[in-house]
């Protein structure tokens, strides 16, 4: 009981000096989601440049897809490409997208032809943001607990953010012939926020912490170096060199160095309200560990499956409903058809970022009664297609709905990849993280399967 309380110490002690450190996580988490929700959110868009077609089915499907294919490759290569360099190509194409995609439907006439253009274009944004998505949650998983909890609120906020904009631009800019000039002042804001997550990246990149990180990941983990190659500070880190040491500290001295910074093997399955520092421990003890060969991908599964399987369902409940059935839903009152579908939209992503910042105060249940609540958010089902179906029809119970339906996504969720690279040591984190964003995005992607298939059926 001692011992486990010094870990609690050291972890609270740890995150205690990591203030901008974690800032930037979550701002590269947002820019892991900023893209997809910066497509989805501006509804009336799309329903006024392409009104024969329920775009939202189709953006969802066609984003997800790739990223599916793109992660498993990543799983098996993942760690012989360039961190840097990932992170650097990835945010560069989504930030071009943010600029393609308000303008194929606003310069191409034929409904289809643009349908056709959008979806090749989100399918393209949708493979780089896999290989984002997976390296920025490689990467927070070696970090540490905390940082994972940290990206898994960035991907919530991305939500928040992005409609936030959507309201300024939609009040200032709300007649027919506005639509698309607002629209176009909403994505370049989206492209400025992306070129602050590529600035916040380099600012990482110069913190010791995960510097240090960032060499074990692609050093140590890889094989790539042995105990006394040292990497120079100001040297593109993650590339394979083999350079004499100008000074005394080694990779193996670098890393060995930085204790009370990663969370602990073994999580309690029994938490009695805790937050998440109060339930993640450190790595002290496994440091050396570091020099063992990471186990493979189906070890490591053996370890996180309760959780892979956890984030897994998530999303597959979420996005068989979200957002294209959700949007499915009119208004019970005589409001405005494009500011409910923003209040919809909103209800959405501030119960998301309420359910994703929970665990870092309260942290209800262990792993095992996660896959439980994960199940039972089925009920969310016939609930929001009965109100589709006008069967049950309030505005204030969309609201309410809307709001428990996305606070479980996000609480579920965040527990699931905070749990989850817990059950392996230090020297599998990165890849217990890439695991985890596999399943994730599985879910994603079959969520986005079966919508399509409801789509027919509920229109």
């Amino acid at each position: 009981m001692e011992e486990i309380e010094t870990k609690i110490e050291n972890e609270k002690k740890g995150c205690g000096g990591d203030g901008l450190l974690y800032f930037l996580v979550v701002l590269l988490g947002t820019g892991a989601l900023l893209i997809y929700n910066a497509i989805i959110t501006p509804v009336n868009f799309w329903s006024y440049t392409m009104p024969d077609y329920n775009v939202l089915f189709y953006i969802s499907f066609s984003y997800n897809a790739p990223q599916l294919i793109v992660l498993f490759i990543m799983m098996k290569w993942g760690e012989k490409w360039n961190l840097n360099k990932r992170v650097w190509i990835t945010l560069l194409i989504l930030i071009a997208g943010v600029v393609v995609i308000p303008l194929i439907p606003t310069t191409i006439n034929n409904q289809t032809d643009a349908l056709v253009l959008v979806i090749i274009t989100t399918m393209v944004l949708g493979i780089a943001n896999g290989i984002l998505s997976g390296s920025i949650f490689s990467l927070s998983a070696s970090l540490g607990g905390d940082f994972s909890v940290a990206a898994m609120i960035g991907n919530g906020i991305a939500g928040i953010l992005m409609e936030l904009i959507r309201i300024i631009t939609q009040a200032a800019m709300n007649s027919d012939d506005q639509i698309i000039a607002g629209t176009i002042i909403y994505f370049v804001l989206a492209g400025v926020v992306l070129i602050c997550c590529l600035v916040g990246f380099e600012v990482i990149r110069c913190i010791p912490k995960a510097h240090r990180t960032i060499v074990m990941m692609h050093g140590k983990i890889r094989g790539g170096q042995n105990s006394n190659d040292y990497i120079p500070f100001d040297e593109s880190v993650g590339e394979e060199q083999n350079i004499s040491p100008p000074v005394q500290e080694t990779t193996a001295g670098l890393i060995t160095e930085e204790v009370g910074d990663i969370i602990g093997q073994v999580m309690p399955e029994d938490v009695e309200s805790k937050g998440s520092k109060d339930v993640l421990g450190d790595d002290e003890d496994i440091i050396g560990a570091g020099n063992e060969e990471p186990r493979s991908n189906g070890e490591i599964l053996k370890s996180i499956w309760v959780d892979c399987l956890s984030i897994f369902f998530v999303f597959f409940i979420t996005l068989a409903l979200f957002p294209g059935v959700t949007n499915m839903v009119t208004p019970a009152s005589s409001m405005d058809p494009d500011w409910f579908g923003i209040w919809n939209m909103s209800c959405f992503m501030v119960g998301d970022m309420v359910g994703r910042s929970l665990p870092q105060l309260v942290v209800l249940w262990g792993r095992k009664t996660n896959i439980v609540v994960v199940f039972a958010r089925l009920i969310f089902y016939p609930l929001i297609i009965l109100q589709v179906e006008e069967v049950l029809h309030s505005d204030l119970l969309l609201y309410i709905t809307m709001l428990l339906f996305s606070a479980t996504n996000g609480y579920t969720s965040t527990l699931a990849m905070m749990y989850g690279p817990t059950q392996v040591e230090k020297k599998d984190k990165p890849q217990a993280g890439v695991l985890m964003t596999v399943f994730l995005n599985s879910g994603l992607f079959g969520g986005s399967l079966l919508a399509l298939g409801l789509n027919p059926l509920l229109s």
